[in-house]
C-alpha cells in the first residue's frame, strides 16, 4: 500500500508531469506506426535504422558532451558563449565532411552520397537539438522541453507518412521525417544568443574537460551498444533484416523506456534519501526487484499477444516479425527488470563500474555477431540470450555493491 501511495506522489510531481507529455507523443507515434509500416517497406525502415545508427555516434563527436556543462556554468554570458561556439564548431565540421563527400562523389561517383549527406545533416540536427535542450534546462523552460519532446515523435512519424502518401516515391522519406521532426522540435526550445570569444571558449573547454573525458566515451559506448546491431545486420544480411530489427526495437525498447523512466525516478529518489541519511539501500533494492518481477509478468503476456498479431497489425510485408519478437522477448523482459535497479550504481557513486559493464555489453554484442554471422535468426537468438544473461549479471553485481555500501 505504501508503494502505491509513493507512486501516486511521483505521478503528481513536476518531474512526472513534465515527462507525461513526451510519453503521450510516443503513444501517438506508436498509433501512426502501423500506417507507416503498411506504406513503407522493411528496407525503408532498415535505411532509417542505419541512418540513426550513424547519426547518434557522430553527434557525440561533434560536441564531445560539452553541452552538458551549459546548465551548470554560473554566468549566463559564458553559457551562451559555450552554446554558440559548440554550434559553430559542429556546423563547421559537418560542412567540411559534406564537402569531402561531395568531392569524392564528383570524382569517384559515390552512389551513396545522398545517404551520407543525410547522415551528416542528421548528426548536426541532433547535436543542435541537444545544445538547445541544455540551454532550455539552464533557463528552466521545462514546459518548452516537454512540448518539444512531445511533438518530435509525432512529426517523425506523421511527417514521414505525409511525404510517403502525397509526394513522389522515395526510400528516404522516413529519414526526411526524422529531420523535419528535429527542425520543428528545435524551434520550441530556448533561443541561442550568439556571442564569440575564442580564448574564453578554450578556457571553458579546459575547465569542463571532465565531460569529454568521462561523459563522451560512456555515451559513445552506449550509442554503439544500442545501434551497432543494426549496422551489423544491415552489413551481413541486408536492409530488409535491418528493418525488421529496427521495427522490433521500436516496439520493444520504446514502451519499456517510457515505463522504466518513471519507475527509475522513484527508485533513485528513495535510494538517494537513504544515502543522505547514511542508511543502506539493500532493502529498497530488494523491494523493487520483487515489484519488477511481478510487473514483468503482464509485460511478457502483452508482448506475446503483440508478437502473435504483429504481422496483421504491421502488414503483409513484415514476414518473420513475430518470430523475432518472440526471440527478443527474453532480453526485453530482463531489460525491463534491470533498468531501474542498476541506477543504484549512480546513487552509490560507482559510475566507473557502470561504464565497464556497458563496455562488456559491447564485447557480448561482437560475440553474438561472431556466433550468428551466417544466419540472421541465429544472430538474434544469440544476442537475446547473451544480453539477457548480461542483465541478470548486472542485477546481481548491483545488488552486491548495494549491500557492500550498506555496510
Amino acid at each position: 500500500m505504501s508503494f502505491i501511495l509513493k507512486l501516486r506522489r511521483v505521478f503528481r510531481s513536476p518531474i512526472f508531469i513534465m515527462s507525461l507529455l513526451p510519453a503521450f507523443g510516443q503513444v501517438i507515434y506508436f498509433l501512426i506506426l502501423p500506417l507507416l509500416s503498411r506504406n513503407a517497406s522493411p528496407e525503408a525502415f532498415g535505411q532509417l535504422g542505419l541512418f540513426i545508427s550513424f547519426t547518434a555516434p557522430i553527434s557525440i563527436f561533434l560536441t564531445l558532451k560539452y553541452e552538458q556543462a551549459i546548465p551548470i556554468i554560473k554566468s549566463s554570458k559564458y553559457s551562451d558563449l559555450l552554446a554558440a561556439h559548440l554550434t559553430y564548431l559542429a556546423l563547421t565540421i559537418c560542412l567540411l565532411i559534406s564537402a569531402f563527400f561531395l568531392l569524392y562523389a564528383l570524382f569517384f561517383k559515390l552512389e551513396s552520397f545522398y545517404f551520407l549527406f543525410m547522415c551528416v545533416l542528421g548528426s548536426f540536427g541532433l547535436a543542435f537539438f541537444q545544445i538547445k535542450l541544455q540551454v532550455s534546462v539552464r533557463c528552466k523552460k521545462y514546459k518548452q522541453i516537454s512540448i518539444a519532446k512531445f511533438i518530435q515523435p509525432i512529426f517523425r512519424g506523421g511527417g514521414a507518412l505525409i511525404l510517403i502518401l502525397y509526394l513522389f516515391e522515395s526510400e528516404y522519406h522516413l529519414l526526411h521525417g526524422y529531420l523535419i521532426a528535429l527542425v520543428i522540435s528545435s524551434l520550441f526550445l530556448g533561443r541561442l544568443r550568439f556571442s564569440f570569444d575564442r580564448l574564453k571558449f578554450f578556457s571553458l573547454c579546459r575547465r569542463y574537460v571532465q565531460f569529454p573525458k568521462y561523459g563522451a566515451p560512456s555515451a559513445l559506448v552506449d550509442a554503439l551498444v544500442n545501434y551497432l546491431p543494426i549496422i551489423l545486420i544491415g552489413y551481413a544480411f541486408g536492409k530488409s533484416e535491418a528493418g525488421l530489427y529496427t521495427m522490433v526495437s521500436m516496439i520493444g525498447a520504446g514502451p519499456i523506456g517510457i515505463i522504466t523512466n518513471s519507475i527509475s525516478a522513484l527508485f533513485i529518489a528513495e535510494c538517494s534519501e537513504k544515502v543522505r541519511e547514511n542508511k543502506g539501500v539493500t532493502s529498497i533494492f530488494d523491494s523493487y526487484l520483487k515489484k519488477q518481477l511481478k510487473l514483468s509478468i503482464p509485460l511478457i503476456l502483452c508482448f506475446a499477444v503483440l508478437a502473435f498479431f504483429a504481422k496483421e497489425i504491421l502488414g503483409d510485408d513484415w514476414e518473420g516479425i513475430s518470430d523475432i519478437l518472440y526471440i527478443m522477448m527474453f532480453m526485453y523482459a530482463l531489460q525491463f527488470i534491470a533498468s531501474p535497479l542498476t541506477r543504484v550504481l549512480i546513487v552509490i557513486e560507482q559510475q566507473k563500474i557502470q561504464f565497464y559493464f556497458t563496455l562488456s555489453k559491447l564485447v557480448l554484442l561482437m560475440l553474438a555477431s561472431a556466433i550468428g554471422f551466417n544466419d540472421f535468426f541465429v544472430f538474434i537468438s544469440a544476442l537475446s540470450f547473451l544480453m539477457g544473461g548480461w542483465y541478470i549479471t548486472y542485477i546481481l553485481i548491483a545488488r552486491y555493491l548495494a549491500r557492500v555500501y550498506s555496510k
